[in-house]
């Protein structure tokens, strides 16, 4: 059985008698009155709805086919396991929608559902925090579509609709489901044209104050801390070494040079030998190359490879 979008409009202007569980179901029109849809991908179409008092969106197959809802929520989860950043979760409904065909046969459908929590439309969240002159709010929320764009422009599954992005009290812009149009640049003048009538944020003209020496680090003539992997490199008298966050030294002797740490790793300097030394101070080769793209050229025991930054001969 082929299932079309007109028996879904026509199931939806029957909100309290063609479905099973859902109640005080209202679609979202447009100006004329009709429900809006839009197709995410081949074989289904989505509306918007409030249902229960809450949005939600209803995805909706066009084929007749048992298996329908299972494979549709299957590629939701496969959407989400890609770093998605869908709003809410899709949960399915067994024989919910009843419709009817041309000469009068009904036949019950599954569908699924998705109900969109602690959020609210973008286009209200914009507005609202352009009204309260809220410019944190806007710039959390410009940032977020950014992240969401992105993503999107990964997953390549289809265009971003203005009506199923949705604002978390946050700024969080999350999408309710992919749409066959898209309106990212709409998106962004939309926020470029809010944004210009919200307060000029005031110039932050003062210098950044100096970082504070360590503890203990006052009587080394260089450091170079770094705050990601929690050590230090320091000089006194032309000597490098390598120290902790508490000024315990952790490298044996005196290196001419320590460079940066780079994948767990620092490389060293001691006469004409380059190597690398690990967190713990341990000399690792007897010569080496700096990390790129993955990958460093090592020298040990006169034998030369490549290995990766887990020390993985490649």
């Amino acid at each position: 059985m082929i299932l079309t979008i007109a028996q879904y409009i026509e199931a939806l202007a029957s909100p309290d008698g063609r479905w099973r569980t859902l109640r005080r179901l209202h679609p979202v029109a447009d100006a004329a009155g009709r429900p809006m849809f839009a197709m995410p991908w081949n074989g289904t179409v989505d509306f918007e709805v409030t249902a229960d008092g809450v949005r939600q969106t209803l995805r909706c197959p066009l084929v007749w086919d048992a298996d329908a809802p299972r494979r549709m929520a299957a590629f939701e989860l496969r959407q989400k396991g890609l770093g998605g950043r869908f709003y809410s979760e899709w949960r399915v409904l067994r024989s919910e929608a009843v419709v009817f065909d041309d000469d009068g046969r009904g036949a019950e459908v599954d569908i699924l559902a998705r109900q969109v929590r602690d959020g609210e439309p973008l286009v209200d969240f914009l507005e609202r925090a352009t009204a309260a002159g809220d410019t944190g709010a806007m710039e959390a929320a410009r940032e977020s579509f950014d992240r969401l764009v992105e993503w999107a422009g990964r997953v390549d599954r289809g265009g971003i609709s203005l009506r199923r992005l949705v604002a978390s009290p946050a700024g969080d812009v999350g999408l309710t489901a992919f749409s066959a149009t898209d309106d990212t640049d709409a998106v962004y003048d939309l926020m470029g044209r809010l944004g210009r009538r919200l307060p000029s944020m005031p110039e932050n003209d003062a210098a950044e104050p100096p970082r504070p020496v360590p503890h203990g680090y006052e009587s080394y003539e260089e450091y170079t801390w770094d705050d990601y992997w929690g050590v230090a490199t320091v000089m006194n008298e032309g000597c490098w070494s390598l120290i902790d966050a508490g000024g315990r030294t952790l490298t044996e002797g005196c290196y001419d040079w320590l460079g940066e740490c780079s994948e767990g790793l620092l490389l060293a300097q001691k006469g004409d030998k380059c190597g690398f030394v690990d967190l713990s101070g341990r000399e690792i080769y007897d010569d080496a190359s700096s990390f790129s793209e993955g990958c460093a050229l090592v020298t040990l025991a006169g034998e030369s490879y490549l290995i990766d930054p887990r020390g993985n001969r490649i």
